[in-house]
């Protein structure tokens, strides 16, 4: 690769500040820029950006997509008619947008937390969905989210109460619902490949008497060689629906004895660059074999 002659966009969101303050980003600016790279921040709602100018666009930190999920999905659309190359590329990125995505995973026979999807003003009998779904306490997630933002458990003894509550939410989005994983508290291991590539493993646990596994709500990250069963397994969803991609997160559990998928995170994922040596040099082998 001529390096010197490709310029690259490196995306973040509008909150410019609290973007260039992630020491992630900044770390892998400047390894991109060390190896000849010519690497710029850009906004993805920023209107000025020429991004027909580029010759790569990395989605990095747009972690406001979410709020702002129409206007995000027009900007996908406006860089589908200019022709500029998204990593990741744009029908995985509008695929991956919406957890609806695991319908596919599930229909497919992959290993997936068993889940049901309802649309916007649906109005479903909650207690009903304990008996359906073989638990005792549910986990709630709008189907466009991040960070567990939105994110809520229904235990059922106060699944009467609050059904008003929760229509309310339903009202206003899609939402996943979900049997809550007790092993979620053994922690939730993510994988990550580059270019198809595996290239390290994280395992993330939750804090005591939380679900949620991110940093940001407490959660402890450490550094995991993954098995070679989980690799094997993980290897399997991302040549199934990561194909093409510069970056692909695989997040499982194991529930139930069995190695079962949560998410594919193929938009913004954190990356967690600085737990294993080697993944900045892994990261940029695969843009430069991409490009």
């Amino acid at each position: 690769m001529n390096k010197k002659a490709h310029k690259i966009a490196l995306v973040t969101h509008q909150n410019h500040t609290t973007a260039l303050s992630n020491e992630e980003d900044q770390n892998l600016l400047y390894f991109l820029r060390s190896r000849g790279l010519d690497m710029h921040y850009e906004i993805w709602d920023n209107p000025d950006v020429d991004w027909p100018s580029y010759d790569a666009v990395i989605l990095k930190s747009t972690w406001d997509y979410h709020e702002k999920y129409d206007r995000f999905t027009q900007w996908l659309d406006q860089l589908e008619k200019t022709g500029a190359r998204l990593f990741n590329p744009i029908q995985t990125v509008r695929w991956n947008s919406d957890k609806r995505y695991l319908k596919e995973v599930m229909a497919d026979g992959f290993p997936v937390a068993p889940s049901l999807f309802f649309e916007p003003g649906e109005r479903p009998d909650i207690s009903g969905l304990f008996a359906q779904l073989g638990t005792g306490k549910l986990i709630a997630k709008p189907c466009v989210s991040a960070g567990a933002r939105g994110t809520f458990i229904i235990n059922k003894s106060e699944a009467g109460e609050q059904q008003p509550r929760i229509h309310s939410f339903m009202d206003e989005k899609n939402y996943i619902i979900q049997p809550f994983i007790e092993e979620i508290k053994q922690g939730e291991w993510s994988l990550f490949f580059f270019n198809g590539k595996y290239s390290h493993c994280v395992l993330k646990v939750p804090k005591t008497d939380d679900f949620r596994v991110q940093p940001q709500h407490g959660g402890v990250i450490s550094s995991q060689q993954a098995s070679a069963d989980m690799i094997a397994r993980a290897d399997q969803y991302v040549q199934r629906y990561a194909r093409g991609t510069l970056y692909c997160r695989v997040d499982v559990v194991r529930y139930s004895g069995k190695l079962t998928l949560m998410e594919l995170e193929m938009i913004e994922p954190y990356l967690f660059l600085d737990t294993a040596a080697g993944a900045m040099e892994n990261y940029y082998s695969a843009l430069a074999d991409m490009i």
